[in-house]
């Protein structure tokens, strides 16, 4: 992901919990074990709240793939970022994100937590439907690095920030779905290097196309996915996004009951 003229970063993994609540249930007991992780600050219990939370930035999994992006700056001055996209890791790796801000670094500090449609946080109706669209038809394969930092797992995490940065960022009519386009438009990409992960662009935009193709053709299924999203601001760093699959009581007690769940195959 981005974070600046030399950005990176991504989002938390399937079920990273930072210590935001929310709602949902994770269907693998495998999936709760690699989401709870070893999380141990607090996040806002509501969605409405915002509370602090410390993050250390750890890097982008993998390297990320390489690309520029183009996008036009809060002033209207056209852009041009050499970065990488992908998934960020922070603590230790048991917090994962994506970024949501083109215009500075990433890096380690206090953030606050607040949902992604509370007062205060920078998206449209649409912008907000739009992402939590993305994360319910692609986060699974976005934040599953469970096999490694391969190509494929590489090109998924790189064409959903890419997807993530077009949503946010495009000013060619802001919040409009209809302008959203990956190729065109004031925010887009292209190829920096053709080697190390460069040499995946191609690849990682063509399924980015995809992706965004997939989610303007169609409707929020679960409006619960908006609760699950929480946008970490930070004044001087780059803004994250994170996904909390669990309530916080669960959360928070979920270490503690380990034993008695590990027989279940699911829960509710």
């Amino acid at each position: 992901s981005a974070g600046g003229p030399d950005h990176q970063g991504e989002v938390p993994r399937q079920a990273a919990d930072p210590g935001c609540s929310g709602t949902g249930k994770l269907r693998k007991m495998n999936k709760f074990l690699a989401g709870i992780g070893l999380c141990a600050f607090a996040c806002a219990t509501t969605a409405a709240s915002a509370d602090d939370v410390a993050l250390t930035f750890n890097g982008l999994t993998g390297g990320g793939v390489t690309m520029r992006v183009h996008y036009e700056d809060g002033g209207g001055t056209d852009r041009t970022l050499s970065t990488a996209a992908g998934r960020f890791e922070w603590n230790g790796n048991t917090v994962n994100s994506f970024c949501v801000e083109l215009t500075q670094y990433a890096g380690s500090g206090n953030f606050d937590c607040v949902g992604l449609d509370a007062d205060g946080a920078p998206f449209s109706d649409d912008q907000v439907d739009a992402i939590a669209k993305l994360y319910e038809q692609f986060s699974d394969g976005a934040l599953d690095f469970t096999g490694g930092a391969t190509n494929d797992n590489l090109i998924e995490a790189a064409a959903f920030q890419m997807v993530l940065w077009e949503i946010v960022s495009e000013k060619t009519s802001v919040g409009d779905a209809t302008d959203w386009d990956i190729e065109g438009g004031t925010t887009s990409f292209s190829s920096l290097t053709s080697s190390g992960t460069g040499a995946l662009f191609s690849q990682a935009e063509s399924r980015a196309v995809t992706m965004l193709t997939a989610i303007q053709g169609s409707s929020l299924l679960n409006s619960a996915w908006i609760d699950r999203l929480r946008l970490l601001q930070h004044d001087q760093k780059q803004d994250q996004l994170i996904l909390v699959p669990l309530p916080a009581p669960l959360a928070f007690g979920a270490l503690g009951v380990l034993g008695v769940m590990i027989g279940r195959r699911r829960f509710r």
